[in-house]
């Protein structure tokens, strides 16, 4: 097959579409498939996926445009013969592409809101994306051939916003680390590893660890996230405003050095008020940490499988909870941390979400039955 994975950019190897689109195309293309990813932007230093890259850079897109050249190859190339277009996000000039394509065009468009279909994403900033939304992104999904969810709550959305397409429910994938990359001991160390960002919650931690840092004098916060925004100066002068003791923001954290950040971490948090998945959570999972997360996330087994906490996003429920599994023993812990990665393995693996995803598209071709993922 024939397959283009569109997203907004790729510079950011830390942020969850990077990872997501760049891995599903990977793993796609180690099965033969005719990959390509197609962005706007500039290429990381370090890109890790085996996959064909079509890149578009330039003055325009530094200001939000995509340029007339990239237009013109998806109108042209990239419609030129049978494919699936799969396209991830919303509210960037990248994600009206449909509106771009000949109804005639011999391909099928397969859409993943990546989380921002949801209330809190909807709500942020609505003066601007209203507006938007009812001229140009509106009428560019009504042109989808499916929707891709990573969570019932995903499909609610999708729902919700009036698309009866049929919607593909299909996690994404966490890349499981060699055991022998693990750390050996596990510290006495919360940590928290996303976008930092408002919606994640990170106000919470800081404000909860503040109460606890003194009962627990033996542990230590790391909070690892690029800090190149206005919310991440404030979590900055939070820090240094309550005083807080033994918290320390990593900035980036990459490679190896994720790995060894996740493993020899004890605890992991995201207190997060929005998310269509939460990849963070996973691999936090496939490292053997236990996790601490909130309604607001698709990971409310946690705590039926024995690997965590899913709470409400508030400063005292994650305050009560952080304090219970600070209590626990490291022998309770680690239980927790293999039941996570034991988890992951089972239903997360690339290998199991890429066999699902290559026979959404298959489907889509009208080249096999209806997969069990498809809600119509």
């Amino acid at each position: 097959m024939k397959i283009i994975q569109i997203v907004q950019g790729i510079s950011n190897l830390s942020a969850g579409p990077t990872y997501s689109v760049g891995s599903i195309a990977h793993y796609l293309s180690e099965k033969g498939h005719d990959v390509q990813l197609f962005a706007l932007g500039s290429k990381p230093k370090a890109w890790p996926y085996k996959v064909t890259l079509k890149l578009f850079d330039g003055s325009l897109v530094r200001l939000g445009l995509m340029p007339y050249k990239a237009w013109r190859y998806i109108r042209t190339e990239m419609t030129a013969t049978q494919a699936i277009i799969h396209e991830h996000g919303v509210w960037r000039i990248l994600n009206l592409v449909p509106l771009a394509i000949s109804n005639k065009a011999n391909v099928k468009i397969v859409w993943s809101p990546r989380g921002m279909f949801s209330l809190w994403s909807w709500n942020f900033k609505a003066y601007v994306k209203k507006p938007f939304w009812f001229l140009l992104q509106k009428p560019a999904l009504s042109k989808v051939d499916c929707f891709h969810a990573t969570s019932q709550e995903e499909v609610d959305d999708i729902r919700r916003l009036g698309f009866t397409q049929p919607v593909a429910l299909i996690p994404n994938g966490v890349e499981l680390p060699e055991q022998s990359k693990l750390a050996k001991r596990k510290e006495n160390k919360i940590v928290f590893l996303s976008r930092i960002h408002t919606k994640k919650g990170i106000h919470l931690l800081i404000k909860s660890w503040a109460k606890l840092a003194i009962k627990y004098p033996d542990w230590k916060l790391e909070i690892a996230g690029k800090l190149d925004s206005a919310y991440a100066d404030e979590m900055l002068l939070l820090a240094k405003s309550l005083n807080v003791e033994r918290i320390e923001f990593m900035g980036e954290v990459l490679g190896d050095d994720k790995i060894r950040f996740l493993s020899r971490a004890k605890l992991f948090v995201l207190p997060s008020f929005s998310e269509n998945f939460g990849i963070a959570i996973a691999e936090a999972l496939a490292h053997g940490t236990p996790v601490i997360t909130t309604v607001h996330t698709p990971w409310f087994e946690l705590e039926n499988k024995r690997c965590g906490w899913c709470i409400e996003a508030t400063e005292n429920a994650l305050t009560i909870t952080m304090e219970q599994a600070l209590s626990l023993s490291d022998q309770q812990l680690g239980s927790m941390g293999k039941n996570g990665r034991i988890w992951m393995e089972q239903d997360f693996s690339w290998a199991v979400i890429t066999e699902k995803m290559e026979a959404v598209y298959q489907w889509l071709l009208n080249k096999s039955n209806r997969p069990k993922e498809i809600q119509l």
